[in-house]
């Protein structure tokens, strides 16, 4: 390839002062600081030993970082709300709380279907609500305000509240019905 000239990499450089970067700066030309054979070379640079292992104790330092401060600056430990905000984008989360609502389903099904199970169907439904207020409350303490803006917290919290109040009627007049069936059979 033909040694490249100043004017053309007048461009190239010119582009980063354009944008603003080193507006005030004299621009050098890239032959006064690069040797040609440099600049016409499409292979990688060489990698030595010397830093393949670097990269890789670098790497393991990047690692073992992560592992400690949760990814963040080595050094920095995580508040709470941070510790709170990754659990509640997690998969694992998500997943836990679709699985917890799977096995609501299921007991309410069962409950259907199947006589004399309203006692499991109760605990359960009770865990699985409380799972979900819990939920609720860490999203409002990790995310503050910015809670208050999101549709699908509204939703939640419509839906979680209906089902802790139908829950506990539902309770209060099990507790009516059983009585008062407990009360006909032994007149």
């Amino acid at each position: 390839m033909a040694q490249m000239t100043q004017s053309t990499l007048g461009g190239r450089v010119g582009a980063s002062a354009r944008r603003g970067r080193g507006a005030n700066r004299q621009m050098m030309p890239l032959t006064n600081a690069l040797p040609v054979e440099v600049l016409d070379s499409d292979a990688p640079p060489p990698t030595t030993p010397s830093v393949a292992r670097q990269k890789s104790r670098l790497r393991a330092e990047t690692y073992d970082a992560v592992l400690k401060f949760g990814g963040k600056v080595a050094g920095e430990e995580q508040t709470p709300r941070d510790r709170c905000r990754r659990m509640l984008v997690s998969m694992q989360w998500q997943l836990f709380l679709l699985l917890t609502a799977c096995a609501d389903l299921v007991l309410l099904l069962v409950e259907l279907y199947v006589p004399g199970t309203l006692l499991a169907v109760n605990v359960v439904t009770a865990f699985v609500l409380g799972v979900f207020t819990v939920d609720l409350a860490l999203r409002v303490f990790t995310f503050r305000r910015l809670v208050l803006r999101s549709g699908w917290f509204w939703f939640d919290l419509v839906v979680v509240s209906l089902s802790v109040a139908l829950w506990i009627v539902g309770l209060a007049s099990g507790d009516d019905a059983a009585r008062a069936a407990s009360s006909s059979s032994s007149v």
